[in-house]
């Protein structure tokens, strides 16, 4: 497994959500390789994207940790209150392969949103999918354990305003958890939304570099993001939700 650490950056974690230090904001475009302003809301140690599913799509495919090893695995964690005296200094991708973004967006913005989105900077050649090394890394920004890997998962077509219709969007994901809450798990959710279906619910499997009850540390290579670089896709982006 690869590891990599960013030292020059400084995140922040609460039990509140965590904050990358910069004076920039997530809501205009980044341009590397200044650090993102990112702040991920908390949720419940249960909560699935589900909501969001095609209740006519049967082959999703997923995996989710058995219970009893679960179990174990929390058990060496952190009560997530550490995070105050000792701070994560990994983010969850490297910086200069950022575009722009947004942070949590509460019920007071103009356009609400349950999470962060990271958006990658789409490369002036097509990668061939075949070379998924050659795809923008995605990090464990803790140490922990992957307690569910979505390998294929059907989400609700989305608008898109640049072509003036709707457009497939299939994602994959990893949830790692990293910290504990009242002895209940926490978890980072890593939904990563390529906005495109391959047509195969198992093109994603080289992408996801974890295996679900798998530990590991901090700065760890856990994922690609596939980037499927056509007009309907202007933005490949990673959402973010604890």
């Amino acid at each position: 497994m690869q590891t990599r650490r960013r030292s020059d950056q400084r995140i922040t974690i609460i039990a509140g959500g965590f904050y990358a230090a910069s004076g920039e904001s997530m809501c205009q475009p980044v341009i590397a390789p200044w650090p993102v302003a990112v702040v991920l809301w908390l949720l419940s140690a249960a909560a699935l994207p589900a909501v969001n599913a095609d209740p006519d799509k049967e082959d999703n495919r997923g995996a989710t940790i058995d219970p009893s090893l679960a179990r174990r695995l929390l058990a060496e964690l952190p009560d997530i209150q550490s995070f105050r005296a000792n701070p994560t200094d990994q983010f969850l991708v490297d910086f200069e392969q950022i575009r722009s973004g947004h942070p949590y967006l509460g019920k007071q913005s103009n356009t609400p949103h349950t999470g962060g989105h990271i958006h990658f900077v789409i490369p002036d050649e097509p990668i061939d999918s075949v070379r998924p090394e050659r795809f923008p890394a995605i990090y464990a920004m803790a140490d922990g354990y992957v307690s569910r890997v979505d390998y294929s998962f059907r989400l609700r077509e989305v608008f898109n305003q640049q072509l003036q219709r709707s457009v497939a969007n299939t994602r994959y994901g990893i949830d790692l958890v990293f910290a504990t809450l009242e002895g209940h798990p926490v978890s980072m959710h890593y939904s990563i939304e390529p906005f495109t279906d391959p047509g195969d619910n198992r093109f994603y499997d080289k992408f996801v570099l974890v295996r679900v009850g798998q530990k590991v540390r901090k700065g760890d290579l856990i994922a690609r993001m596939y980037i499927h670089q056509t007009d309907a896709c202007p933005a490949a982006p990673i959402f973010t939700s604890i």
